[in-house]
């Protein structure tokens, strides 16, 4: 019989599609990253009614890897979901700082990740983040990473002794706070039931077809989309009203814009400040039924800011800027 060995192991590629070793790893919740399906392809022909041809078709692997996340592995799910990124050395109480935004390269880093399957490790090189999902709905903080990958093979599944696991804890809900509104900010932390933040990169494998190979010569991003989803207690008028842009009901002038900021308190460990500059409601339902208690499962939708980097000054232009301080070393090296 085997063992119960899942983990999820990841790693810094230096060329696109040439696996590495993982150079971190984490324990998962679950993994649906694997071999695709369909990819024999088949020549209909018309002698008989059977079909009598087949041959290899485009194969590009695909899925997610879910687990809760730490202060130390974030920052590398971050960067590899934006693209942008900027490191300063010893920032903060002697941790480093990690600021990523969204990069307007459509070619993003690519990482190899190595899953963990009980009797042998899944080896998945050439993996472009097409989506990534920071979710607060349960008592951890689950991250959620959509990959699409240029190839898989299978290696010898390592020993529990050999993963190299953070020794920082997951973070819970209670390690968490929230404000929205304008410069100053709202606290929203009492009444916010539920929240997640959406990154999604519109990563396409068909996009990356070329003659002369079966893989995918290149997984690059399309348009980002940066949206928010927060379930609230219903208090007061002001998510309506910012809705409407209008005391009264709808305005000419659209959604008011509003400033989110999530932030994540790890202790002695550090932290993550994500910072929204722009992002209005585009749902804000307030649907009471019987006698339950109403909350409103609002929807926002971020836009393009200009954005003041902290330790440089340097002006960027993306939806989000998330600033991460832990005992990582430099994301762009070999290690993370």
């Amino acid at each position: 019989m085997s063992e119960v060995l899942r983990y999820a192991g990841f790693g810094n590629e230096q060329t696109f599609g040439t696996p590495v070793p993982a150079q971190f790893h984490v324990d998962i919740q679950s993994a649906s990253l694997d071999a695709p399906s369909g990819v024999e392809t088949y020549y209909p022909g018309a002698i008989g009614r059977g079909l009598r041809t087949r041959r290899p078709g485009f194969y590009a692997p695909s899925g997610n890897i879910v687990y809760g996340w730490d202060i130390r592995t974030i920052a590398a799910m971050l960067r590899w979901t934006l693209g942008g990124y900027a490191f300063t050395e010893g920032a903060s109480d002697e941790h480093n700082l990690h600021e990523i935004w969204g990069s307007a390269d459509i070619v993003l880093p690519s990482f190899t990740s190595r899953i963990g399957k009980d009797l042998f490790e899944h080896v998945f090189a050439g993996c472009v983040a097409n989506k990534l999902d920071l979710d607060l709905a349960t008592d951890f903080l689950l991250a959620t990473m959509d990959t699409v990958a240029q190839k898989d093979s299978k290696d010898s599944l390592a020993a529990l002794g050999e993963l190299l696991l953070p020794d920082e804890f997951p973070l819970a809900f209670h390690e968490v706070t929230a404000s929205l509104g304008d410069e100053s900010g709202d606290d929203i932390s009492a009444k916010v039931r539920a929240l997640k933040l959406s990154i999604s990169n519109g990563v396409k494998a068909e996009s990356g077809r070329g003659i002369g190979s079966r893989y995918p010569r290149r997984l690059n991003g399309a348009g980002r989309d940066v949206t928010i989803s927060v379930e609230l207690a219903y208090e007061s008028l002001d998510h309506l009203e910012a809705f409407w842009g209008g005391a009264s009901g709808p305005s000419d002038a659209g959604a008011t814009d509003q400033i989110m900021r999530i932030n994540a308190d790890a202790g002695e460990d550090g932290s993550l400040a994500l910072l929204v500059p722009s992002a209005h409601f585009t749902k804000v339902p307030t649907q009471p039924k019987g006698r339950d208690e109403i909350t409103q499962n609002c929807e926002l939708r971020a836009m393009t800011s200009e954005i003041d980097l902290e330790e440089s000054g340097t002006a960027v232009q993306s939806e989000l800027l998330a600033s991460v301080l832990n005992d990582a070393d430099d994301l762009e090296g070999e290690s993370a």
